[in-house]
């Protein structure tokens, strides 16, 4: 299929359902702990600012890479926690575990939306963390089946969370592709735009970076993070790590994210 013939709302079909708003909430009675973290990281250099981090939390968007008998496995990104970690203290699960980590998959959104529900309560899943490595900004969530809620009554989402494959192929540059993202407190979004470049972080990296980002010619909403982008054949080239401009954004390659299903492939 030629570039100008992409049918990304085809492609937008088959992802949808395994798209995932993720809220990473602070434990009430692990507030102090993340405070003094905070301080001692210090990647926030104003004091309130640091503190507002970690009072509010984060949200993000997560993705289906791996299907379990009794659950999915979730990758989304670890930077929208960077108040928590610097290049000489990684983001650690002992970290993670200070935190209320739930999940809302499409299917409850997509009724939300169609109803018009304005003043929808949303039935937000418990996750809990397999795994992170912050000098690649990723984060893996395990989510059990029956946790993921559907909107109509307090049952099980029945409807499938398909897992998304992750190319560990260099995306060719000046292609169409497609971003699906969640940002806070709004319906998800779809943004198509032009790869431009692969290249590796700039060294030195204050945050411990260590990676290969796409630049993607692409506007993104604020909160996007992680969400994945696709190629034209609905495979995940990577996830929303920042903006360098307002019409300009980088992700981490998915030739990173790809070692997260071999891992999974083999545990």
């Amino acid at each position: 299929m030629a570039e100008e013939d992409v049918d990304w709302t085809q492609v937008f079909d088959r992802v949808k359902g395994s798209i995932f708003s993720i809220q990473f909430a602070p434990k009430q009675d692990q507030l102090e702990e993340l405070k003094i973290l905070a301080d001692e990281v210090k990647t926030v250099k104003d004091k309130e600012s640091r503190y507002d981090k970690v009072r509010n939390g984060h949200s993000s968007t997560g993705f289906a890479y791996y299907s379990r008998p009794t659950g999915l496995l979730i990758m989304t990104s670890a930077h929208g926690l960077s108040h928590l970690f610097n290049a000489s203290r990684p983001l650690t699960r002992e970290t993670l575990d200070m935190m209320d980590i739930t999940v809302l998959c499409d299917h409850q959104e997509e009724t939300i939306q169609e109803a018009r529900l304005v003043n929808a309560v949303r039935k937000y899943g418990t996750a809990t963390v397999a795994g992170v490595d912050s000098g690649e900004d990723t984060i893996v969530l395990s989510v059990e089946n029956s946790s993921l809620k559907n909107y109509s009554d307090d049952g099980v989402c029945a409807q499938a969370h398909p897992t998304l494959e992750i190319s560990a192929k260099t995306p060719i540059n000046h292609r169409q592709c497609m971003m699906v993202s969640w940002p806070s407190n709004m319906p998800r979004m779809v943004s198509i735009g032009t790869t431009v470049s692969s290249r590796g972080i700039d060294m030195p990296d204050p945050l411990g970076y260590n990676m290969n980002v796409l630049e993607v010619d692409m506007r993104t909403a604020e909160s996007s993070s992680g969400a994945p982008l696709f190629n034209s054949n609905g495979e995940v080239i990577g996830i929303l790590q920042g903006r360098l401009s307002r019409t300009r954004s980088i992700f981490v390659a998915g030739s990173h994210l790809h070692g997260w299903v071999q891992a999974a492939h083999g545990a």
